[in-house]
């Protein structure tokens, strides 16, 4: 393949079925051992990890970090979702601090779920 589109794509997939083959690797793992070089594509597969490690029980301070997480929507998004989860569990009280949610509307929108769920 000769293809840089194909290539990349091929690298891409590769990384991805490592990370969900290992719940232990890491995407930055994933990433250089397939030689993925895109900056999406290695956004793509440290969201896909981190959520991963998310599904497992992690809080999602632990889970950006771990998968060195850098670009700030998902960041945010990550620590919304799992934010939402903990609130469903009943942990409305320490969502925002455990999952490091830093968005001032983020921040808002969880407050408002947790409302929502322990209004009688």
């Amino acid at each position: 393949m000769t293809d840089p589109g194909t290539q990349n794509r091929i690298r891409m997939e590769a990384a991805r079925r490592d990370i969900k083959a290992n719940p232990d690797m890491v995407a930055r793992t994933a990433i250089e051992r397939n030689d993925v070089d895109n900056p999406f594509a290695q956004n793509i597969l440290k969201e896909q990890a981190a959520k991963r490690d998310i599904k497992a029980g992690m809080d999602a301070r632990a889970a950006i970090e771990r998968n060195d997480v850098d670009h700030p929507g998902t960041r945010n998004s990550i620590s919304l979702q799992t934010a939402k989860r903990d609130i469903n569990a009943g942990m409305a009280r320490i969502a925002l601090e455990r999952n490091a949610v830093n968005n001032p509307r983020t921040q808002n929108s969880i407050r408002q779920q947790a409302a929502e769920l322990e209004a009688p």
